[in-house]
């Protein structure tokens, strides 16, 4: 609607992959993205825009630095994962996910579990209790 109607001549958006597709069905449509140096975990702007799209979203270490509370970093690492799977595009035109209201408590659990330190036996418990939760849920 932009591009064809109004024909804006500049949009900036943070987190829409499906932007990118724009270029094959609207004449003159280009894509650009903001150059970062990956740093382990971190990344860093350059604070330069070359052509092209980005390959990965940075939307969450965004927010990081935004400083946006624990709680929502993690429940988009869950959407983020559900996205990466195709899980959630039956749902991406019937509902907006809200950030702020987390409806996967069990799966944030799930997040945080160091698994690399659990011993054989509390990951049975904590699989266990994580069950038994989830059909408390259902």
């Amino acid at each position: 609607y932009l591009a064809k109607n109004i024909k804006a001549r500049t949009l900036f958006a943070t987190h829409y992959h499906e932007l990118t597709e724009i270029v094959f069905s609207v004449e003159g449509a280009k894509n650009y993205n903001a150059v970062v140096k990956e740093w382990g975990d971190e990344i860093i702007f350059l604070h330069k825009i070359e052509k092209g799209t980005a390959d990965k979203s940075y939307g969450i270490h965004v927010a990081k630095l935004a400083g946006l509370p624990e709680d929502v970093i993690d429940r988009s690492r869950v959407i983020l994962k559900k996205l990466e799977r195709g899980g959630l595009r039956e749902h991406t035109t019937a509902r907006q996910l809200n950030l702020f209201f987390t409806d996967e408590p069990i799966a944030l659990e799930l997040i945080k579990i160091d698994t690399d330190s659990l011993t054989p036996q509390k990951a049975l418990n904590k699989l266990i209790a994580l069950k038994k939760r989830a059909e408390e849920t259902v």
